[in-house]
């Protein structure tokens, strides 16, 4: 499992008018089999942060290791698993075969049995095995989200990296979904960084909350999690959990607060 090392990270978008700074010097780690959420202000940078920790944004400034490499290397080898805020799944592709697309390069004849028995078990996890032939037209919100996250963890990634992967879902949808998602990353083990603006979410899943600012964001806070693992739904209504959940929220109304004055 991965260890990622992020240093003094800073990134500026420029264009022929403006430069827009997101952020600012963050430096953490993440490590192996942890699960970190990134909580911050709508528009703070979650998402950019993101997108440099899978090697798909090169920052202005810092660096990023993952198990002492560069995330492009990672993401060639194909150890890195990326969700993406929307399902983006291929409407004339099945649910079994868009799960599968990201095996589907290169891969070998011998490896193909190997892949659809990965496949099978995957469907089962997230309980879709009777719509596996379905086509994403078919399929509820909910439905669509499952099918995206069992494509990023097809190939077991050593590391994976979810940017809001709830979003646009009703409440009860996004309740059932929370658990799954902690069955899920309790059965994968692999290093997790899952970007949400949702307080709950960020407490439910995170070993650590990292709380950032208003753009340019920097780090408020790492906000340690000592709550049993794996966590039930049932976790949602104890003391511990709403107590984290106040900590958070009132760091985050601080920050609106003085970002207003």
């Amino acid at each position: 499992m991965s260890h990622v090392v992020v240093n003094r990270l800073s990134h500026t978008f420029t264009s022929r008018k403006e430069k827009l700074e997101v952020l600012d010097e963050l430096s953490f780690e993440v490590f192996p089999t942890e699960v970190v959420t990134i909580l911050g202000p709508s528009g703070c940078g979650k998402s950019t942060l993101l997108r440099c920790l899978a090697g798909l944004l090169v920052p202005s400034e810092g660096t990023i290791e993952i198990d002492g490499q560069s995330p492009d290397i990672l993401r060639q080898k194909k150890e890195l698993g990326f969700g993406f805020q929307e399902p983006s799944l291929m409407d004339w592709r099945t649910v079994e075969d868009n799960i599968s697309l990201p095996a589907e390069l290169g891969i070998q004849d011998g490896a193909l049995s190997e892949l659809k028995l990965r496949i099978d078990d995957m469907l089962n996890l997230i309980r879709m095995t009777n719509f596996r032939r379905h086509y994403p037209p078919q399929l509820s919100a909910g439905m669509k989200h499952r099918t995206a996250l069992a494509r990023a963890l097809i190939l077991e990634p050593k590391i994976l990296l979810l940017d809001e992967p709830l979003a646009g879902l009703d409440l009860l949808t996004r309740r059932e979904l929370m658990g799954q998602i902690t069955t899920l990353l309790e059965r994968q083990k692999c290093t997790t960084v899952i970007v949400t603006h949702s307080v709950e979410e960020a407490v439910f899943w995170g070993d650590r909350v990292i709380l950032l600012t208003h753009r340019p964001a920097s780090i408020v806070q790492i906000i340690e999690h000592h709550g049993q693992r794996p966590r039930k739904l049932a976790y949602a209504e104890s003391m511990e959990f709403h107590h984290l959940v106040d900590r958070c929220s009132d760091l985050i109304l601080g920050l609106s607060k003085s970002n207003h004055e």
